[in-house]
């Protein structure tokens, strides 16, 4: 159910952005953390861990979360290219704890890698990636930006708010295949995702009333990211 005193307070918006900050990563291939892999090998992570998703018809903020939590540790831990699932089941497993009310079993993980891991290494790797990332784990994805941002649409056609909000989620995902797109701020892929479903419905960015400072915050963003 929605909370429209959080929706509409400017104050959780601004707090929102804030703490984008400490989320924000370097590129990890050119920084040469990780050097047993490709962008290649991560983008097919990226895509089975989005199957995953779909099978197990997890909440749309859970991919989003379990890519971020993969990127912030492959920033700062080397890894092994065969290591790369078992860390994407981990990212998985602790986003579903986090963002639903039932997580995947792990059983399921297991699974879904053709048993290429094992419980007790899956158990194991979530201890040392919630430590490596010092269980700072209450991040920000995309998709917790799009209620506050369509709420600032002041739309009244249910099925048109809906059809905008489902297809931003599917740009989303499609955000979350890319590494590319990890080197910017939530709000920002958010924001984009927004803009480019509204066009389907003829609609522009000037159906998007955000104030002056919050504009101008996006496009400071997008500019120092590019």
């Amino acid at each position: 159910m929605e909370d429209p005193v959080y929706l509409d307070d400017e104050r959780v918006l601004n707090r929102m952005l804030a703490s984008e900050t400490r989320q924000e990563i370097e590129s990890y291939f050119e920084t040469c953390v990780q050097k047993d892999f490709t962008e290649s090998d991560r983008h097919e992570l990226a895509i089975w861990m989005r199957d995953v998703c779909i099978a197990e018809e997890c909440q749309p903020d859970v991919l989003p979360l379990s890519i971020l939590i993969i990127d912030r540790f492959l920033s700062v831990v080397r890894t092994k290219r065969n290591q790369l699932q078992l860390l994407g089941s981990v990212a998985l497993l602790v986003a579903s704890k986090l963002r639903q009310t039932i997580q995947i079993p792990a059983k399921h993980l297991i699974y879904y890698t053709q048993d290429l891991i094992t419980l007790s290494e899956l158990k194991t790797w979530e201890l040392f990636v919630l430590t490596t990332l010092k269980w700072d784990l209450a991040l920000i994805t995309p998709v917790d930006y799009l209620d506050i941002f369509i709420r600032r649409m002041k739309l009244v056609d249910s099925q048109m708010i809906s059809d905008i909000e489902d297809q931003a989620q599917k740009l989303i995902v499609e955000c979350c295949l890319e590494f590319k797109y990890s080197l910017y701020p939530p709000s920002v892929i958010a924001w984009a995702c927004l803009i480019k479903s509204m066009e389907l419905w003829h609609l522009t960015s000037d159906h998007l009333h955000l104030t002056v400072k919050i504009q101008n915050h996006l496009a400071r963003k997008i500019t120092t990211t590019s």
